[in-house]
Parts: C-alpha cells; sequence; structure tokens
C-alpha cells in the first residue's frame, strides 16, 4: 500500500486520535467499547471464588501442585476465554503461544516491557512468544507499521528504543498526516542506523500492510478492549491489574504456560 493511500484512509481522524495518546496515562490504556467479533472472557466479578485449603497430599509433587492452584485463581488473577481461540497457523506440536497484546502509546505497556525483555531469554523452550500491536484506531495502526517496519529490517532490538522515544523523549513519531508521521519515524531509523530509503520502503510495503491487518485480525478476535493483556494458547488472558503487578504477571505466564504444556 502507497502512502497516498494509507493517507487517504487514516487523515480525516488522525489528528483527533493523537489526542488519545496523550490521554494514555490517565485513561489506563483503554478502549471505550468492544469489537464486535471474538471470544467473550468472565469477569472476575462474576467468576472469583475462594478455594478451600485442600486436605493434606501424600506426595511432594501433589502437595506443590494444590499449592500454585491456590496461589493462582480463575477470576481473581485469570481469566478463561470461551470460546478458546485457535493459535497460530504451523505452531509444532507441544508449543505454547503466548501473545501480548500492546502500544507504544500506553505507559503501563512501556512498564511491562523490561519484566518481559528479562523474561524472554529464560522463558521455557516450549512458549512461543509474539507481541501484538492494537490497531483500535489510526495512531494504533500507524505506531503497528512501526513495530511491523523495524521487524521486517531485523531491528527487532530497537523495540525499546520506539518505546523510550514515545514515553520518554517527548516524541510521539505521528504527524498531523501520514507523509508527516512517515518522516517522523524515518528520522527515527536514521538516528538508529537505518537507512532512510530502506525504512520508507518497507514502511509502505504489502508485508507490512499484511501485518497489520493480521494484528487487527486477531485485537478483533481476542476482544482486546485493554493493554497491555497476555493471552496464553488461545485459553486463558491476563494482565497486571488482575495478579497485581508485573513480576506476578511473568510468573503467571509461566505457571498457565505449563499447565496447558503438561495437558497435551
Amino acid at each position: 500500500m502507497q502512502t497516498s493511500k494509507i493517507a487517504t484512509l487514516l487523515y480525516p481522524v488522525l489528528a483527533m486520535a493523537a489526542a488519545v495518546l496523550l490521554l494514555g496515562s490517565q485513561a489506563g490504556c483503554e478502549r471505550q467499547s468492544a469489537p464486535a467479533a471474538g471470544a467473550t472472557t468472565q469477569t472476575a466479578t462474576q467468576t472469583a471464588v475462594q478455594a478451600e485449603a485442600p486436605e493434606p497430599e501424600s506426595s511432594l509433587h501433589s502437595s506443590a501442585a494444590a499449592t500454585e492452584t491456590l496461589r493462582w485463581q480463575e477470576g481473581r488473577d485469570y481469566v478463561v476465554l470461551s470460546p478458546a481461540q485457535p493459535v497460530a497457523p504451523g505452531l509444532p506440536q507441544g508449543r505454547i503461544e503466548v501473545l501480548e497484546m500492546f502500544w507504544y502509546g500506553c505507559p503501563h505497556c512501556f512498564s511491562l516491557e523490561p519484566y518481559l525483555q528479562a523474561w524472554e531469554p529464560k522463558k521455557a523452550s516450549y512458549i512461543h512468544f509474539t507481541r501484538v500491536p492494537v490497531t483500535w484506531g489510526p495512531i494504533h495502526q500507524l505506531h503497528a507499521r512501526l513495530f511491523y517496519a523495524l521487524e521486517e529490517l531485523n531491528r527487532s532490538d530497537l523495540h525499546m528504543a520506539a518505546f523510550r522515544e514515545i514515553q520518554a523523549g517527548d516524541q510521539l513519531l505521528t504527524g498531523r498526516d501520514v507523509p508527516e508521521t512517515e518522516n517522523l519515524q524515518v528520522d527515527f531509523a536514521r538516528r538508529h542506523g537505518i537507512d532512510p530509503d530502506a525504512y520508507r520502503e518497507v514502511f509502505n510495503s504489502s508485508e507490512v500492510t499484511e501485518k497489520v491487518r493480521h494484528a487487527d485480525e486477531l485485537v478483533r478476535r481476542y476482544r482486546a478492549d485493554s493493554i497491555p493483556f497476555v493471552f496464553i494458547h488461545g485459553r486463558y488472558a491476563t494482565d497486571a491489574v488482575h495478579v497485581g503487578s508485573q513480576a506476578r504477571l511473568i510468573e503467571l505466564i509461566d505457571y498457565l504456560a505449563a499447565r496447558e504444556h503438561e495437558g497435551q
């Protein structure tokens, strides 16, 4: 898709959408209305139950499992998706898919990112972790193009740099229209060692357009109305709000992924 076509689709509401970014830290990175299609979830107040202490187990393994069950409560720490969602096509048997939905303009996503980056090298080998940028509106879609352009250029190492530029650098990397946005992102890429022409080509490429389209499909299917949110193998959803901290969220991801892996 060429820049002019992107501009035709996005320009009419881009200026208004930019205001959403400035409100992100106050609004909690939520979307006002849910997409029409996809999975539904039960709220914590609908499903939370207080488990009673189990009877003493005869084995250490059973005791540890019971402790974990008590530590993590469905409805309080995570919700079960109904219906469960399909995982990525071609995912090898035995691999567990973990999706994080995020937005560069979300301060909560920015706060979670260091925990995810510390976890990635140590996560279980069977976990297949994928970041998915939300596509709620024009500004989100343009940030999604930034994410996927960096990925196409094999510069995903700049993911945190993009976060810092937007969250701490007083630069949204979006402008009054799509051409200005492209120029701002080209300048960001240039300052981090990427050829400006290479970035422009990839930013407007069909490959990036297709990845943004697929991200939009996932966001709609999972009904991702707040971020950051994590989905484990199409069956569970959770976030730091549910569990109380980013560190506990990482622990819960490991627990749910391991439980799903053991059940395969």
